[in-house]
């Protein structure tokens, strides 16, 4: 696991983590907070192909969802068709949000085409959709209370934009 940064805030600490097991597989988790804290479970669907990576981002804060500052954790594992399941642990009670996307090439990025739209598979928490210019924090999120709590996301295609979201 390779953990990018640990800070202390007033009265919060955060644990921003990256983990790519696609490159070295660990049981290791980023846990960092007090008994409160408690679990999300993300289910992913309508994963097409075993090509490249999976990467699922959980964001606290509109900063961590529009790039300014690293997300919470984030995890990169390996597709398979059909459906994933992932747990980010150790989560406190709070407004969150979730992005997926299939990184059929491997690049690290999700690749758009000339007008912006994405060409490979992605999906959101809430109703949020970047085929609407609507992704932001707010439309995104969701509040996390009770553990496990699950986030199911469906994979949004070139070919299929209708289905991007439930939870």
């Amino acid at each position: 696991m390779r953990l990018l940064a640990l800070f202390g805030m007033v009265g919060i600490t955060a644990c921003y983590a990256q983990v790519d097991f696609t490159t070295s597989p660990s049981s290791e988790s980023c846990y960092v907070g007090s008994e409160f804290e408690t679990f999300i479970d993300v289910i992913v669907y309508g994963i097409a192909n075993s090509a490249g990576v999976i990467e699922i981002s959980l964001a606290g804060s509109a900063r961590q969802w529009n790039g300014s500052m690293p997300p919470l954790q984030t995890v990169r594992l390996p597709a398979r068709p059909g459906e994933l399941k992932w747990t980010f642990p150790h989560v406190a009670e709070g407004v969150y949000a979730v992005r997926v996307y299939h990184d059929q090439n491997n690049d690290r990025k999700l690749n758009v085409n000339w007008r912006g739209q994405p060409v490979e598979p992605y999906g959101r928490s809430g109703s949020c959709t970047l085929l609407k210019n609507s992704e932001n924090f707010h439309s995104c999120q969701f509040f996390h209370r009770q553990s496990p709590q699950l986030v199911e996301i469906g994979l949004v295609t070139p070919e299929n934009p209708g289905w991007f979201s439930v939870f």
